[in-house]
């Protein structure tokens, strides 16, 4: 009989203590990675699919300044126009970037 009161006992005990640490594993969970527009800017700076698409990491300069509004889950960055690299002869073109406040993975990157 002892051992099923105190099975019973671990078991309210486990319970309550997990109903009780469960919102604040949800507090954890719920702080994005980017909460602010440089955050974002300097995430989409580091990104090897955003530099392809500008040229590389000596063309950046020519994209800047960026700019960046929070939407959501997701941060839209916009680059200022820059020239293809693979047909430099086109029209230069804008780059629209959308990154993931959650993980700061860059989803999403078009020529605009």
């Amino acid at each position: 009989m002892k051992i099923q009161r105190r099975s019973a006992l671990f078991a309210i005990a486990f319970s309550a203590a997990a109903a009780l640490a469960y919102p604040a594993a949800a507090q954890v969970n719920e702080a994005k990675k980017i909460q602010k527009e440089a955050d974002a800017i300097s995430f989409v700076e580091k990104s090897p699919k955003v530099l392809e698409m500008i040229g590389g990491a000596a063309k950046l300069a020519d994209a800047r300044p960026f700019r960046a509004t929070g939407h959501g889950e997701v941060w839209t960055v916009l680059s200022q126009a820059v020239a293809d690299p693979k047909n430099p002869s086109a029209p230069k073109r804008a780059l629209l970037i959308e990154v993931n406040a959650d993980t700061g993975e860059v989803v999403d990157v078009s020529p605009f």
